[in-house]
Protein backbone atom coordinates (compact mmCIF):
# COMPACT_ATOMS: atom_id res chain seq x y z
CA UNK A 1 0.00 0.00 0.00
CA UNK A 2 1.23 3.48 -0.81
CA UNK A 3 2.40 5.66 2.04
CA UNK A 4 -0.32 8.36 2.71
CA UNK A 5 2.32 10.91 3.62
CA UNK A 6 4.07 10.35 0.31
CA UNK A 7 0.75 10.70 -1.57
CA UNK A 8 -0.09 13.98 0.25
CA UNK A 9 3.43 15.26 -0.42
CA UNK A 10 3.06 14.43 -4.09
CA UNK A 11 -0.32 16.21 -4.25
CA UNK A 12 1.11 19.34 -2.65
CA UNK A 13 4.07 19.16 -5.00
CA UNK A 14 1.74 18.80 -8.00
CA UNK A 15 -0.44 21.72 -6.87
CA UNK A 16 2.64 23.86 -6.31
CA UNK A 17 3.97 22.90 -9.70
CA UNK A 18 0.60 23.73 -11.30
CA UNK A 19 0.54 27.06 -9.50
CA UNK A 20 4.11 27.78 -10.58
CA UNK A 21 3.16 26.79 -14.12
CA UNK A 22 0.28 29.31 -14.11
CA UNK A 23 2.51 32.05 -12.77
CA UNK A 24 5.15 31.21 -15.35
CA UNK A 25 2.50 31.07 -18.07
CA UNK A 26 1.21 34.54 -17.19
CA UNK A 27 4.73 35.93 -16.98
CA UNK A 28 5.50 34.43 -20.40
CA UNK A 29 2.30 35.93 -21.79
CA UNK A 30 3.20 39.29 -20.33
CA UNK A 31 6.61 39.10 -21.96
CA UNK A 32 5.00 38.26 -25.30
CA UNK A 33 2.78 41.33 -25.36
CA UNK A 34 0.63 43.70 -23.34
CA UNK A 35 -2.73 42.05 -24.27
CA UNK A 36 -3.96 38.63 -23.09
CA UNK A 37 -7.20 37.23 -24.55
CA UNK A 38 -9.58 34.37 -23.70
CA UNK A 39 -7.58 32.65 -20.95
CA UNK A 40 -8.89 30.63 -17.97
CA UNK A 41 -7.12 31.41 -14.67
CA UNK A 42 -9.99 30.31 -12.41
CA UNK A 43 -9.36 28.89 -8.93
CA UNK A 44 -5.70 29.95 -8.96
CA UNK A 45 -3.57 31.82 -6.45
CA UNK A 46 -2.13 34.75 -8.39
CA UNK A 47 -1.14 36.81 -5.38
CA UNK A 48 2.57 36.53 -6.18
CA UNK A 49 2.37 38.13 -9.63
CA UNK A 50 3.98 41.45 -10.49
CA UNK A 51 2.27 43.79 -12.97
CA UNK A 52 4.87 46.51 -13.45
CA UNK A 53 4.05 47.14 -17.11
CA UNK A 54 0.72 48.13 -18.59
CA UNK A 55 -1.29 45.01 -19.34
CA UNK A 56 -4.74 44.27 -20.75
CA UNK A 57 -6.82 41.14 -20.13
CA UNK A 58 -9.82 40.55 -22.41
CA UNK A 59 -12.49 37.85 -21.90
CA UNK A 60 -10.43 36.09 -19.25
CA UNK A 61 -11.75 33.98 -16.35
CA UNK A 62 -10.43 34.86 -12.86
CA UNK A 63 -13.32 33.35 -10.87
CA UNK A 64 -12.38 32.13 -7.37
CA UNK A 65 -8.85 33.48 -7.84
CA UNK A 66 -6.73 34.84 -5.01
CA UNK A 67 -5.54 38.29 -6.06
CA UNK A 68 -4.76 39.50 -2.54
CA UNK A 69 -2.13 42.21 -2.25
CA UNK A 70 -1.75 42.81 -5.97
CA UNK A 71 -1.14 46.25 -7.44
CA UNK A 72 -3.39 46.30 -10.51
CA UNK A 73 -3.11 50.02 -11.16
CA UNK A 74 -1.37 49.33 -14.51
CA UNK A 75 -3.82 46.61 -15.56
CA UNK A 76 -6.97 46.89 -17.67
CA UNK A 77 -9.61 44.16 -17.53
CA UNK A 78 -12.33 44.00 -20.20
CA UNK A 79 -15.28 41.57 -20.05
CA UNK A 80 -13.49 39.45 -17.46
CA UNK A 81 -15.08 37.18 -14.84
CA UNK A 82 -14.00 37.66 -11.20
CA UNK A 83 -16.87 35.88 -9.44
CA UNK A 84 -16.01 35.22 -5.77
CA UNK A 85 -12.39 36.28 -6.23
CA UNK A 86 -10.37 37.68 -3.32
CA UNK A 87 -9.34 41.34 -3.70
CA UNK A 88 -8.06 41.95 -0.15
CA UNK A 89 -5.42 44.73 -0.06
CA UNK A 90 -5.70 45.08 -3.85
CA UNK A 91 -5.08 48.36 -5.65
CA UNK A 92 -7.75 48.50 -8.35
CA UNK A 93 -6.91 49.40 -11.93
CA UNK A 94 -9.34 49.65 -14.84
CA UNK A 95 -12.32 47.28 -14.87
CA UNK A 96 -14.67 47.55 -17.84
CA UNK A 97 -17.83 45.42 -18.13
CA UNK A 98 -16.50 42.91 -15.64
CA UNK A 99 -18.38 40.44 -13.43
CA UNK A 100 -17.31 41.02 -9.81
CA UNK A 101 -20.23 39.16 -8.28
CA UNK A 102 -19.62 38.01 -4.71
CA UNK A 103 -16.03 39.24 -4.47
CA UNK A 104 -14.35 39.89 -1.14
CA UNK A 105 -12.32 43.08 -0.88
CA UNK A 106 -11.12 44.13 2.55
CA UNK A 107 -8.98 47.26 2.83
CA UNK A 108 -8.73 47.76 -0.91
CA UNK A 109 -7.50 50.87 -2.69
CA UNK A 110 -9.17 52.98 -5.36
CA UNK A 111 -6.77 55.48 -6.87
CA UNK A 112 -7.46 58.49 -9.06
CA UNK A 113 -6.67 56.30 -12.09
CA UNK A 114 -9.14 53.60 -11.04
CA UNK A 115 -11.97 53.06 -13.53
CA UNK A 116 -14.98 50.84 -12.83
CA UNK A 117 -17.35 50.95 -15.80
CA UNK A 118 -20.44 48.74 -16.11
CA UNK A 119 -19.22 46.28 -13.50
CA UNK A 120 -21.48 43.98 -11.48
CA UNK A 121 -20.67 43.89 -7.74
CA UNK A 122 -23.80 41.92 -6.75
CA UNK A 123 -23.52 40.50 -3.20
CA UNK A 124 -19.90 41.59 -2.86
CA UNK A 125 -18.37 42.43 0.51
CA UNK A 126 -16.30 45.61 0.42
CA UNK A 127 -14.66 47.09 3.48
CA UNK A 128 -12.30 49.92 4.45
CA UNK A 129 -11.95 51.39 1.00
CA UNK A 130 -9.92 54.61 0.79
CA UNK A 131 -9.00 57.23 -1.82
CA UNK A 132 -11.11 58.63 -4.65
CA UNK A 133 -12.80 56.93 -7.55
CA UNK A 134 -15.30 57.70 -10.29
CA UNK A 135 -18.08 55.13 -10.58
CA UNK A 136 -19.66 55.34 -14.02
CA UNK A 137 -22.71 53.24 -14.98
CA UNK A 138 -21.86 50.65 -12.34
CA UNK A 139 -24.09 47.78 -11.34
CA UNK A 140 -22.97 47.94 -7.73
CA UNK A 141 -25.30 45.61 -5.85
CA UNK A 142 -23.29 45.58 -2.64
CA UNK A 143 -24.20 43.17 0.12
CA UNK A 144 -22.04 44.81 2.78
CA UNK A 145 -20.04 47.99 2.45
CA UNK A 146 -18.20 50.20 4.92
CA UNK A 147 -15.81 52.11 2.64
CA UNK A 148 -15.01 55.80 2.71
CA UNK A 149 -16.39 57.24 -0.54
CA UNK A 150 -16.31 60.94 0.37
CA UNK A 151 -16.20 63.15 -2.76
CA UNK A 152 -16.55 60.08 -5.01
CA UNK A 153 -18.81 60.23 -8.02
CA UNK A 154 -21.27 57.40 -8.55
CA UNK A 155 -23.30 57.95 -11.70
CA UNK A 156 -26.20 55.80 -12.88
CA UNK A 157 -25.51 53.29 -10.11
CA UNK A 158 -28.25 50.71 -9.45
CA UNK A 159 -27.72 49.62 -5.82
CA UNK A 160 -29.58 46.43 -5.01
CA UNK A 161 -29.64 44.14 -1.95
CA UNK A 162 -27.17 46.57 -0.42
CA UNK A 163 -26.72 47.01 3.31
CA UNK A 164 -24.54 50.04 3.99
CA UNK A 165 -25.47 50.45 7.63
CA UNK A 166 -22.50 50.36 9.98
CA UNK A 167 -21.18 46.93 10.88
CA UNK A 168 -20.71 46.13 14.56
CA UNK A 169 -17.63 47.80 16.05
CA UNK A 170 -16.97 49.69 12.80
CA UNK A 171 -14.37 52.42 13.00
CA UNK A 172 -16.36 55.64 13.55
CA UNK A 173 -13.96 57.67 11.46
CA UNK A 174 -16.07 56.43 8.56
CA UNK A 175 -19.33 57.80 9.97
CA UNK A 176 -19.59 60.37 7.19
CA UNK A 177 -18.25 58.27 4.39
CA UNK A 178 -21.02 59.10 1.93
CA UNK A 179 -20.88 62.85 2.53
CA UNK A 180 -21.04 64.81 -0.76
CA UNK A 181 -21.10 61.63 -2.87
CA UNK A 182 -22.86 61.70 -6.25
CA UNK A 183 -25.48 58.93 -6.28
CA UNK A 184 -27.51 60.40 -9.12
CA UNK A 185 -29.91 57.85 -10.58
CA UNK A 186 -28.94 55.19 -8.04
CA UNK A 187 -31.28 52.30 -7.29
CA UNK A 188 -31.49 52.29 -3.50
CA UNK A 189 -34.95 50.79 -3.24
CA UNK A 190 -35.77 48.59 -0.24
CA UNK A 191 -32.35 49.28 1.33
CA UNK A 192 -31.39 49.84 4.95
CA UNK A 193 -29.62 53.23 4.95
CA UNK A 194 -30.13 53.91 8.64
CA UNK A 195 -27.86 56.15 10.65
CA UNK A 196 -25.88 57.27 7.61
CA UNK A 197 -24.59 60.77 7.06
CA UNK A 198 -25.78 61.63 3.56
CA UNK A 199 -25.41 65.38 3.93
CA UNK A 200 -24.78 67.08 0.61
CA UNK A 201 -25.15 63.81 -1.31
CA UNK A 202 -26.53 63.98 -4.86
CA UNK A 203 -29.45 61.54 -4.90
CA UNK A 204 -31.30 63.23 -7.74
CA UNK A 205 -33.59 60.93 -9.77
CA UNK A 206 -32.59 58.04 -7.49
CA UNK A 207 -34.95 55.18 -6.65
CA UNK A 208 -35.51 55.19 -2.89
CA UNK A 209 -38.83 53.39 -2.83
CA UNK A 210 -39.39 51.71 0.55
CA UNK A 211 -35.82 52.51 1.59
CA UNK A 212 -35.12 52.88 5.31
CA UNK A 213 -33.72 56.39 5.84
CA UNK A 214 -34.71 56.70 9.48
CA UNK A 215 -32.43 59.02 11.46
CA UNK A 216 -30.35 59.71 8.34
CA UNK A 217 -28.68 63.10 7.98
CA UNK A 218 -29.79 64.42 4.56
CA UNK A 219 -29.06 68.06 5.24
CA UNK A 220 -28.46 69.96 1.97
CA UNK A 221 -28.85 66.68 0.03
CA UNK A 222 -30.07 66.81 -3.58
CA UNK A 223 -33.17 64.61 -3.93
CA UNK A 224 -34.55 66.33 -7.03
CA UNK A 225 -36.87 63.98 -8.90
CA UNK A 226 -36.15 61.12 -6.49
CA UNK A 227 -38.83 58.48 -5.90
CA UNK A 228 -39.32 58.14 -2.14
CA UNK A 229 -42.62 56.30 -2.29
CA UNK A 230 -43.30 54.67 1.11
CA UNK A 231 -39.74 55.31 2.28
CA UNK A 232 -39.09 55.50 6.03
CA UNK A 233 -37.84 58.99 6.91
CA UNK A 234 -38.62 58.98 10.63
CA UNK A 235 -36.13 61.16 12.48
CA UNK A 236 -34.34 62.16 9.27
CA UNK A 237 -32.83 65.63 8.91
CA UNK A 238 -33.85 67.16 5.56
CA UNK A 239 -33.04 70.75 6.42
CA UNK A 240 -32.15 72.70 3.29
CA UNK A 241 -32.46 69.61 1.09
CA UNK A 242 -33.63 69.81 -2.52
CA UNK A 243 -36.79 67.73 -3.04
CA UNK A 244 -37.93 69.46 -6.23
CA UNK A 245 -40.26 67.13 -8.11
CA UNK A 246 -39.66 64.31 -5.63
CA UNK A 247 -42.33 61.63 -5.18
CA UNK A 248 -43.20 61.20 -1.51
CA UNK A 249 -46.41 59.20 -1.72
CA UNK A 250 -47.26 57.27 1.41
CA UNK A 251 -44.33 58.73 3.34
CA UNK A 252 -44.66 59.57 7.03
CA UNK A 253 -42.85 62.89 7.51
CA UNK A 254 -44.30 63.65 10.93
CA UNK A 255 -41.77 65.45 13.13
CA UNK A 256 -39.19 65.50 10.30
CA UNK A 257 -37.07 68.65 9.95
CA UNK A 258 -37.79 70.15 6.51
CA UNK A 259 -36.79 73.69 7.40
CA UNK A 260 -35.82 75.68 4.27
CA UNK A 261 -36.14 72.54 2.14
CA UNK A 262 -36.94 72.89 -1.57
CA UNK A 263 -40.11 70.90 -2.27
CA UNK A 264 -41.06 72.65 -5.50
CA UNK A 265 -43.43 70.49 -7.60
CA UNK A 266 -42.99 67.67 -5.06
CA UNK A 267 -45.74 65.04 -4.81
CA UNK A 268 -46.77 65.03 -1.15
CA UNK A 269 -50.30 63.74 -1.68
CA UNK A 270 -51.71 61.93 1.36
CA UNK A 271 -48.39 62.32 3.20
CA UNK A 272 -48.33 62.56 7.01
CA UNK A 273 -46.78 65.94 7.83
CA UNK A 274 -48.02 66.30 11.40
CA UNK A 275 -45.92 68.68 13.50
CA UNK A 276 -43.38 69.02 10.65
CA UNK A 277 -41.16 72.09 10.56
CA UNK A 278 -41.39 73.51 7.01
CA UNK A 279 -40.49 77.07 7.95
CA UNK A 280 -39.14 78.98 4.97
CA UNK A 281 -39.45 75.96 2.66
CA UNK A 282 -40.18 76.19 -1.07
CA UNK A 283 -43.41 74.34 -1.90
CA UNK A 284 -44.21 76.08 -5.18
CA UNK A 285 -46.57 73.92 -7.23
CA UNK A 286 -46.33 71.06 -4.73
CA UNK A 287 -49.18 68.55 -4.55
CA UNK A 288 -50.36 68.33 -0.94
CA UNK A 289 -53.83 67.02 -1.70
CA UNK A 290 -55.06 64.93 1.20
CA UNK A 291 -51.87 65.51 3.22
CA UNK A 292 -52.11 65.77 7.01
CA UNK A 293 -50.51 69.06 8.11
CA UNK A 294 -52.05 69.26 11.56
CA UNK A 295 -49.87 71.40 13.81
CA UNK A 296 -47.23 71.88 11.10
CA UNK A 297 -45.09 75.01 10.90
CA UNK A 298 -45.45 76.59 7.45
CA UNK A 299 -44.40 80.08 8.47
CA UNK A 300 -42.80 81.97 5.61
CA UNK A 301 -43.21 79.08 3.18
CA UNK A 302 -43.68 79.61 -0.56
CA UNK A 303 -46.89 77.76 -1.49
CA UNK A 304 -47.41 79.56 -4.79
CA UNK A 305 -49.68 77.44 -6.99
CA UNK A 306 -49.63 74.56 -4.50
CA UNK A 307 -52.51 72.08 -4.35
CA UNK A 308 -53.89 72.00 -0.80
CA UNK A 309 -57.39 70.85 -1.70
CA UNK A 310 -59.06 68.90 1.06
CA UNK A 311 -56.12 69.46 3.41
CA UNK A 312 -56.65 69.69 7.16
CA UNK A 313 -54.76 72.83 8.20
CA UNK A 314 -56.16 72.91 11.72
CA UNK A 315 -53.86 74.93 13.93
CA UNK A 316 -51.25 75.26 11.18
CA UNK A 317 -48.89 78.23 11.31
CA UNK A 318 -49.07 79.95 7.90
CA UNK A 319 -47.80 83.28 9.17
CA UNK A 320 -46.22 85.21 6.29
CA UNK A 321 -46.71 82.31 3.87
CA UNK A 322 -47.19 83.03 0.16
CA UNK A 323 -50.28 81.17 -1.05
CA UNK A 324 -50.65 83.05 -4.34
CA UNK A 325 -52.75 80.97 -6.73
CA UNK A 326 -52.92 78.04 -4.31
CA UNK A 327 -55.87 75.64 -4.38
CA UNK A 328 -57.45 75.35 -0.93
CA UNK A 329 -60.78 74.00 -2.11
CA UNK A 330 -62.47 72.12 0.72
CA UNK A 331 -59.58 72.75 3.12
CA UNK A 332 -60.02 73.12 6.89
CA UNK A 333 -58.42 76.27 8.31
CA UNK A 334 -59.78 76.16 11.84
CA UNK A 335 -57.43 77.93 14.29
CA UNK A 336 -54.91 78.52 11.47
CA UNK A 337 -52.57 81.51 11.72
CA UNK A 338 -52.60 83.48 8.46
CA UNK A 339 -51.13 86.66 9.88
CA UNK A 340 -49.41 88.53 7.03
CA UNK A 341 -50.03 85.69 4.57
CA UNK A 342 -50.47 86.36 0.85
CA UNK A 343 -53.59 84.70 -0.59
CA UNK A 344 -53.69 86.45 -3.95
CA UNK A 345 -55.79 84.46 -6.41
CA UNK A 346 -56.31 81.64 -3.92
CA UNK A 347 -59.15 79.16 -4.46
CA UNK A 348 -61.00 78.73 -1.16
CA UNK A 349 -64.22 77.25 -2.47
CA UNK A 350 -65.94 75.20 0.21
CA UNK A 351 -63.35 76.06 2.86
CA UNK A 352 -64.37 75.44 6.47
CA UNK A 353 -63.67 78.42 8.71
CA UNK A 354 -66.79 78.73 10.81
CA UNK A 355 -66.22 75.97 13.35
CA UNK A 356 -67.20 76.82 16.94
CA UNK A 357 -63.59 77.25 17.94
CA UNK A 358 -62.42 79.21 14.87
CA UNK A 359 -59.77 81.79 15.48
CA UNK A 360 -58.30 82.52 12.06
CA UNK A 361 -56.00 85.53 11.97
CA UNK A 362 -56.32 87.44 8.66
CA UNK A 363 -54.67 90.65 9.81
CA UNK A 364 -52.83 92.21 6.87
CA UNK A 365 -53.64 89.27 4.59
CA UNK A 366 -53.57 89.92 0.84
CA UNK A 367 -56.54 88.16 -0.77
CA UNK A 368 -56.57 89.86 -4.16
CA UNK A 369 -58.38 87.78 -6.76
CA UNK A 370 -59.32 85.10 -4.24
CA UNK A 371 -62.09 82.63 -5.13
CA UNK A 372 -64.38 82.02 -2.18
CA UNK A 373 -67.64 81.09 -3.86
CA UNK A 374 -69.67 78.71 -1.75
CA UNK A 375 -67.46 79.21 1.29
CA UNK A 376 -68.95 79.53 4.76
CA UNK A 377 -67.04 82.24 6.64
CA UNK A 378 -67.43 83.68 10.11
CA UNK A 379 -64.06 85.28 10.41
CA UNK A 380 -62.19 88.47 11.11
CA UNK A 381 -61.11 90.02 7.80
CA UNK A 382 -60.38 93.50 9.11
CA UNK A 383 -58.16 95.41 6.70
CA UNK A 384 -57.89 92.42 4.35
CA UNK A 385 -57.05 93.13 0.71
CA UNK A 386 -59.75 91.34 -1.30
CA UNK A 387 -59.48 93.42 -4.44
CA UNK A 388 -61.00 91.56 -7.38
CA UNK A 389 -61.80 88.56 -5.18
CA UNK A 390 -64.52 86.12 -6.20
CA UNK A 391 -66.76 85.87 -3.15
CA UNK A 392 -69.90 85.01 -5.08
CA UNK A 393 -72.43 82.91 -3.20
CA UNK A 394 -70.15 82.83 -0.17
CA UNK A 395 -71.60 82.82 3.33
CA UNK A 396 -70.08 85.81 5.13
CA UNK A 397 -72.72 86.21 7.80
CA UNK A 398 -71.46 88.35 10.67
CA UNK A 399 -67.98 88.54 9.13
CA UNK A 400 -65.89 91.53 10.19
CA UNK A 401 -64.55 93.26 7.07
CA UNK A 402 -63.89 96.65 8.66
CA UNK A 403 -61.60 98.70 6.42
CA UNK A 404 -61.18 95.84 3.94
CA UNK A 405 -60.43 96.48 0.27
CA UNK A 406 -63.09 94.86 -1.93
CA UNK A 407 -62.62 96.97 -5.04
CA UNK A 408 -64.03 95.15 -8.06
CA UNK A 409 -64.83 92.10 -5.94
CA UNK A 410 -67.54 89.67 -7.04
CA UNK A 411 -70.09 89.33 -4.23
CA UNK A 412 -73.03 88.26 -6.35
CA UNK A 413 -75.63 86.44 -4.23
CA UNK A 414 -73.25 86.53 -1.26
CA UNK A 415 -74.79 86.42 2.21
CA UNK A 416 -73.42 89.32 4.27
CA UNK A 417 -76.25 89.41 6.79
CA UNK A 418 -75.17 91.25 9.92
CA UNK A 419 -71.63 91.67 8.61
CA UNK A 420 -69.43 94.58 9.66
CA UNK A 421 -68.48 96.54 6.54
CA UNK A 422 -67.54 99.85 8.15
CA UNK A 423 -65.34 101.97 5.86
CA UNK A 424 -65.04 99.10 3.38
CA UNK A 425 -63.96 99.94 -0.17
CA UNK A 426 -66.50 98.31 -2.50
CA UNK A 427 -65.81 100.57 -5.47
CA UNK A 428 -67.08 98.89 -8.64
CA UNK A 429 -67.91 95.71 -6.75
CA UNK A 430 -70.59 93.30 -7.96
CA UNK A 431 -73.21 92.87 -5.23
CA UNK A 432 -76.10 91.88 -7.45
CA UNK A 433 -78.64 89.88 -5.45
CA UNK A 434 -76.42 89.99 -2.35
CA UNK A 435 -77.99 89.86 1.10
CA UNK A 436 -76.80 92.87 3.12
CA UNK A 437 -79.71 93.08 5.53
CA UNK A 438 -78.69 94.51 8.87
CA UNK A 439 -75.18 95.11 7.57
CA UNK A 440 -73.13 98.02 8.92
CA UNK A 441 -71.82 99.96 5.90
CA UNK A 442 -71.10 103.20 7.73
CA UNK A 443 -68.67 105.28 5.68
CA UNK A 444 -68.33 102.53 3.07
CA UNK A 445 -67.41 103.41 -0.51
CA UNK A 446 -69.90 101.78 -2.89
CA UNK A 447 -69.40 104.18 -5.78
CA UNK A 448 -70.09 102.50 -9.10
CA UNK A 449 -71.08 99.28 -7.34
CA UNK A 450 -73.69 96.95 -8.82
CA UNK A 451 -76.38 96.42 -6.17
CA UNK A 452 -79.24 95.41 -8.44
CA UNK A 453 -81.79 93.36 -6.53
CA UNK A 454 -79.63 93.44 -3.40
CA UNK A 455 -81.24 93.21 0.03
CA UNK A 456 -80.13 96.20 2.14
CA UNK A 457 -83.12 96.26 4.44
CA UNK A 458 -82.20 97.67 7.83
CA UNK A 459 -78.62 98.26 6.69
CA UNK A 460 -76.66 101.19 8.11
CA UNK A 461 -75.30 103.27 5.21
CA UNK A 462 -74.65 106.43 7.19
CA UNK A 463 -72.22 108.61 5.27
CA UNK A 464 -71.72 105.90 2.65
CA UNK A 465 -70.63 106.83 -0.87
CA UNK A 466 -73.07 105.38 -3.42
CA UNK A 467 -72.24 107.75 -6.27
CA UNK A 468 -73.24 106.17 -9.57
CA UNK A 469 -74.16 102.92 -7.83
CA UNK A 470 -76.79 100.75 -9.48
CA UNK A 471 -79.51 99.96 -6.92
CA UNK A 472 -82.23 99.05 -9.40
CA UNK A 473 -84.83 96.89 -7.66
CA UNK A 474 -82.80 96.85 -4.45
CA UNK A 475 -84.52 96.51 -1.08
CA UNK A 476 -83.51 99.44 1.17
CA UNK A 477 -86.56 99.40 3.41
CA UNK A 478 -85.74 100.75 6.85
CA UNK A 479 -82.15 101.40 5.80
CA UNK A 480 -80.21 104.29 7.36
CA UNK A 481 -78.83 106.50 4.58
CA UNK A 482 -78.18 109.55 6.72
CA UNK A 483 -76.01 111.98 4.75
CA UNK A 484 -75.22 109.25 2.26
CA UNK A 485 -73.91 110.29 -1.17
CA UNK A 486 -76.25 108.97 -3.89
CA UNK A 487 -75.32 111.38 -6.69
CA UNK A 488 -76.51 109.98 -10.04
CA UNK A 489 -77.32 106.67 -8.38
CA UNK A 490 -79.72 104.29 -10.12
CA UNK A 491 -82.64 103.56 -7.79
CA UNK A 492 -85.32 102.54 -10.30
CA UNK A 493 -88.02 100.37 -8.69
CA UNK A 494 -85.95 100.36 -5.48
CA UNK A 495 -87.76 99.87 -2.17
CA UNK A 496 -86.89 102.77 0.18
CA UNK A 497 -89.93 102.41 2.39
CA UNK A 498 -89.30 104.05 5.79
CA UNK A 499 -85.67 104.58 4.85
CA UNK A 500 -83.82 107.44 6.56
CA UNK A 501 -82.39 109.72 3.84
CA UNK A 502 -81.92 112.75 6.07
CA UNK A 503 -79.35 115.07 4.50
CA UNK A 504 -78.62 112.53 1.76
CA UNK A 505 -77.34 113.79 -1.59
CA UNK A 506 -79.54 112.39 -4.38
CA UNK A 507 -78.60 114.95 -7.01
CA UNK A 508 -79.32 113.59 -10.48
CA UNK A 509 -80.37 110.23 -9.04
CA UNK A 510 -82.84 108.08 -10.96
CA UNK A 511 -85.69 107.15 -8.59
CA UNK A 512 -88.17 106.20 -11.31
CA UNK A 513 -90.86 103.97 -9.84
CA UNK A 514 -89.10 103.83 -6.48
CA UNK A 515 -91.04 103.19 -3.27
CA UNK A 516 -90.33 106.07 -0.85
CA UNK A 517 -93.42 105.56 1.26
CA UNK A 518 -92.80 106.91 4.76
CA UNK A 519 -89.18 107.71 3.92
CA UNK A 520 -87.42 110.56 5.72
CA UNK A 521 -85.94 112.93 3.10
CA UNK A 522 -85.55 115.89 5.44
CA UNK A 523 -82.86 118.23 4.11
CA UNK A 524 -82.03 115.79 1.29
CA UNK A 525 -80.71 117.12 -2.02
CA UNK A 526 -82.95 115.91 -4.85
CA UNK A 527 -81.83 118.50 -7.39
CA UNK A 528 -82.33 117.14 -10.90
CA UNK A 529 -83.48 113.78 -9.51
CA UNK A 530 -86.00 111.76 -11.54
CA UNK A 531 -88.91 110.78 -9.28
CA UNK A 532 -91.34 109.93 -12.05
CA UNK A 533 -93.71 107.20 -10.85
CA UNK A 534 -92.14 107.20 -7.39
CA UNK A 535 -94.36 106.56 -4.36
CA UNK A 536 -93.80 109.42 -1.90
CA UNK A 537 -96.83 108.75 0.29
CA UNK A 538 -96.04 109.78 3.87
CA UNK A 539 -92.50 110.82 2.92
CA UNK A 540 -90.94 113.73 4.82
CA UNK A 541 -89.46 116.28 2.36
CA UNK A 542 -88.92 119.06 4.91
CA UNK A 543 -86.16 121.43 3.70
CA UNK A 544 -85.40 119.05 0.85
CA UNK A 545 -83.85 120.58 -2.29
CA UNK A 546 -86.15 119.79 -5.19
CA UNK A 547 -84.77 122.14 -7.84
CA UNK A 548 -85.12 120.57 -11.28
CA UNK A 549 -86.52 117.39 -9.80
CA UNK A 550 -88.89 115.46 -12.07
CA UNK A 551 -92.22 114.30 -10.66
CA UNK A 552 -95.34 112.90 -12.31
Amino acid sequence: MDNPNIIESNLNTNQSEIQDDISVEIELLLNQGCEIDDRDFSNKDLSNLNFEDETTFINCNFSNCNLAGLDLSNVTFKNCNFEFACFDDVTFGKFISCDLLGISAYQFFLTESTVLIKCDFTDSTLGLCTSYVEFCALDVKFKNITPYFSESEMRIVPFMRMNISFVKNANHKYDGYLSNVNLKGADLSNLDLTRLNLSGVDLSTSDLRMADLSNVNLKQANLEGADLTRANLQGANLEGSNLTGAILKGVDLSNVNLKQANLEEADLSCVNLKQVNLEGSDLKGANLEGADLEGANLAGTDLTGANLSGVDLTGVNLRGADLTGANLKGAVLSRANLHGAILKGVILEGVILNLPDWAVDFEGVILEGIILNGTDWAVDLQGADLEGADLSRANLKRADLTGANLQGADLELTDLTGANLIAVDLTGANLEGANLSGTDLTGADLSGADLRGANLSGADLTGANLTGANLTGANLSGADLYEADLIKAYLMEANLERADLTGANLEGADLTGANLEGANLEGANLEGADLEGADLEGADLTLAILKGAIFD
